[in-house]
């Protein structure tokens, strides 16, 4: 475990230094001039997007290519971040998005399995007995987190992105893999997993979006179905209406499988 959160923290330690890299340049007009879906790592099934950016800086207009989860329409216009000196683009939405979000996040997430990890092996106070109790403990504090996130922040925060946006009207017009699912090796046979991208057309110009639910096939490669598509006034993201509405569920059942399992183990070791 040692090692897996090394790799967390090295990686997140990576991106926020790269990312301050962008935080030294302006942001500047770009348009799309290509977007390709291309094939990610071999075996993995993922798909991802591959978007060509014409931009104008000192050096001249350049032509530099971003790699994605989001499809775009070609001549539509981004906010973009180039560094000269690494010679990297960043969109801007990215910066601001994850820029310093996701670095933190793993860094976070590296200290917090190293720091575990050795506590189980330098603290001679845990018996045989304990170990699984505690790492039980652990998963379960992961379940309620989850689960409470799922049913209570997640629904909360998406009735006030609601209510902040403008609803327009979506096509899914093509889809991406997500993945694979299911694999079965001794059959040599494999379930993919897709992701709808909607087509919209807000303040007079087509975009594209990608839904953040993925399934095997069914109403995410159903080319043609209409949805419903909030766009923010703020940020100007978009979330589509009919997605994930199962989680709410889903949460529930993970913060009452959190609950009870903490009964439990109170139940047998504490008392």
């Amino acid at each position: 475990m040692v090692i897996f959160g090394l790799i967390f923290f090295i990686w997140g330690l990576v991106a926020f230094i790269r990312n301050r890299k962008f935080s030294k340049v302006k942001p500047v007009k770009g348009v799309v001039t290509a977007c390709e879906k291309k094939d990610g790592i071999k075996g993995t099934g993922v798909q991802y997007f591959e978007t060509e950016i014409e931009f104008t800086t000192v050096y001249g207009t350049l032509h530099r290519t971003v790699k994605g989860d989001q499809p775009y329409v070609v001549g539509t216009n981004l906010d973009v971040r180039f560094d000269a000196k690494g010679n990297k683009l960043q969109l801007e939405k990215t910066y601001r998005s994850k820029g310093k979000i996701y670095p933190i996040t793993f860094m976070v997430m590296g200290l917090v399995t190293i720091v575990i990890d050795v506590i189980l092996i330098a603290s001679k106070s845990y018996g045989v007995d304990e170990v699984p109790m505690i790492m039980g403990a652990g998963v379960l504090v992961i379940f309620t987190v989850l689960g409470f996130w799922l049913s209570f922040i997640r629904p909360f925060s998406r009735r006030k992105f609601i209510k902040k946006s403008d609803i327009v009207e979506g096509v899914l017009v093509d889809y991406i893999r997500a993945g694979y699912s299911n694999i079965n090796d001794k059959h040599r046979s494999r379930t993919s997993n897709f992701s709808a991208i909607y087509e919209y057309t807000y303040g007079g110009i087509t975009q594209r979006f990608r839904s953040s639910a993925s399934g095997n096939g069914g109403i995410h490669t159903e080319l043609g179905r209409k949805v419903s598509l909030a766009i923010n006034n703020e940020t100007g993201e978009v979330l589509c209406l009919e997605d994930d509405k199962g989680l709410t569920f889903v949460g529930i059942v993970f913060l009452l499988f959190g609950v009870i399992g903490a009964i439990v183990i109170y139940t047998m070791f504490m008392r």
